[in-house]
């Protein structure tokens, strides 16, 4: 298999199970040292927007919570999710198709 080209983990040819990630104290998945970051650029018209939710991470304390549309495998969801640490707070069905809306659903 040939090695993966440099793309957002920023590590060219590491490919899985490479050993690029290891776990912090609480679990968490972190990057190990000589990887690098990519500085991806995210057109503002496609990007979801968060809204700002009041509050604080159940996990971390964080007083960082936004609202936003996720595709999950069971379909689209709105959640309310940590911005530092990433746990979920809560999770809503949303639209059928996201940000697609069918006349049906507009009555």
């Amino acid at each position: 298999m040939s090695p993966c080209r440099p793309c957002i983990c920023g590590v060219a040819g590491g490919g899985r199970g490479s050993g690029i990630r290891s776990a912090d104290e609480g679990g968490r998945v972190i990057a190990s040292e000589g990887v690098q970051q990519a500085d991806v650029g995210v057109d503002s018209e496609l990007a979801p927007i968060k809204v700002v939710v009041e509050g604080s991470c159940p996990e971390c304390g964080a007083e960082e919570l936004r609202e936003y549309p996720v595709l999950a495998a069971e379909g689209w969801f709105e959640v309310v999710k940590c911005q530092r640490c990433l746990a979920s707070v809560s999770r809503k069905r949303w639209h059928s198709l996201g940000f697609v809306h069918l006349p049906e659903e507009m009555l």
